[in-house]
């Protein structure tokens, strides 16, 4: 009767990618523990399972905003895995119970990934197979080659080496790195990556060649529609792929590499 066994044991049965664990999974997404509901929301999403599509959007009317929030985040991630492929997962396996834990994972992260932008510039694309790196929800730093690019072990532990030793010197061990292929995003006008986490962090978008634009604040801001507003343009850039889910709690969140090496804060 204990949640957290229950709890663990969802998260257990997400990671084997087994179908068999899809549907005695799902059976708890009625438990009477939050924590519980959270983790198999999140569990769910690992398994790439459309079965799981129709028991997690009744969640998206749970009574727990968390759980709402980790059951759509999971419908995206199984959505999105029919267009991206993991190809290695280096460091510890990493699990939660507690949201207080989650998130003071996620800020160990947060610092690690602000502080690698000067070294995985070169690996970035055009020069490079990376599209993006960032942290997720999950507690995983996630790198993402461009599909097709050509990938070997190689390269990747020296990526991971790079990743390793920023987690080592905030006293982190066997950080968590998930690598992956996915195309390009492309849009037919800008798309945003990612949402300023603040009203000083600048704005990437892609526009529909693939180039990667910054805008900082003084340049342009997001209106309350998640609409690209250009300052001193009397036109507003409507962007149909842009992320407006509170930071922190995005599926994946992944933060395209080059945002990363905005103005730092003094």
């Amino acid at each position: 009767d204990d949640p957290r066994v229950r709890a663990y044991a969802a998260r257990a049965l997400g990671r084997t990618g087994d179908e068999r664990a899809v549907e005695p999974i799902i059976e708890l997404l009625n438990d009477e523990d939050e924590n519980v509901r959270s983790n198999v929301a999140m569990a769910l999403g690992k398994l790439d399972d459309e079965r799981a599509i129709e028991p997690l959007t009744k969640a998206l009317n749970d009574n727990s905003e968390r759980v709402r929030i980790l059951a759509r985040s999971a419908i995206d991630d199984i959505e999105r895995q029919s267009s991206y492929e993991v190809i290695a997962i280096y460091g510890r396996d990493m699990d939660f119970y507690t949201e207080d834990e989650r998130r003071s994972w996620i800020a160990e992260l947060e610092s690690i990934g602000s502080s690698l932008s000067s070294d995985m510039q070169k690996y970035m694309y055009p020069d490079g197979p990376v599209i993006s790196y960032g942290y997720g929800y999950d507690g995983y730093i996630s790198v993402t080659f461009l599909e097709g690019s050509e990938i070997n072990e190689s390269l990747m532990d020296e990526i991971y080496g790079i990743v390793d030793q920023k987690a080592v010197h905030n006293n982190i061990q066997d950080v968590p790195v998930e690598f992956e292929f996915e195309g390009m995003p492309v849009a037919d006008e800008g798309v945003v990556t990612t949402p300023p986490s603040s009203d000083e962090d600048d704005i990437c978008v892609i526009d529909d060649d693939g180039n990667v634009i910054t805008y900082t604040r003084d340049e342009a801001y997001l209106d309350e529609d998640g609409n690209l507003v250009i300052i001193g343009n009397d036109t507003t850039q409507d962007e149909p792929g842009t992320n407006k889910q509170t930071p922190g709690f995005t599926s994946i969140m992944l933060i395209i590499g080059l945002l990363l090496s905005a103005r730092n804060r003094k």
